[in-house]
């Protein structure tokens, strides 16, 4: 009789198909730390842009509206209001999203100066639609 060594003859193709699933389940897990790694950038941004839009509406409420209803708020005063805001925001933010954005833009002081700016544009720009 044909003896036949089926272990023999199947270990390659079982090697092969190991070999194809580790890969594809090590490709699914980089997957999958990526998307978390991507997630947790997108929480860091998204917490620091709120803490900005907070802290320029805060310094509008408490400081630039009173100069403003008497006609005091001028260059300085601008100057001081946004130095308020962009202080506060320092304040306010954890120590892993200025390590976030510095790895992303570089500069810290860059990032939350231009979206401060954008953000009392935004909020100039909703306070006369109402």
């Amino acid at each position: 009789m044909n003896d036949i060594n089926w272990i023999e003859l199947l270990q390659p193709l079982m090697m092969a198909l190991i070999t194809t699933l580790i890969g594809y389940v090590a490709s699914a897990i980089k997957l999958q730390i990526d998307k978390i790694k991507n997630q947790k950038i997108k929480n860091h941004l998204n917490i620091i842009n709120e803490t900005i839009a907070q802290t320029v509406a805060f310094t509008t409420q408490t400081f630039t509206n009173e100069l403003k209803e008497n006609d005091k708020f001028d260059d300085d005063a601008m100057k001081i209001a946004f130095d308020k805001t962009l202080k506060a925001t320092k304040k306010m933010m954890a120590s892993s999203t200025r390590d976030i954005i510095t790895s992303i833009y570089g500069d810290v002081d860059m990032y939350l100066k231009s979206k401060i700016e954008q953000e009392i544009l935004e909020q100039k720009r909703q306070s006369r639609e109402f």
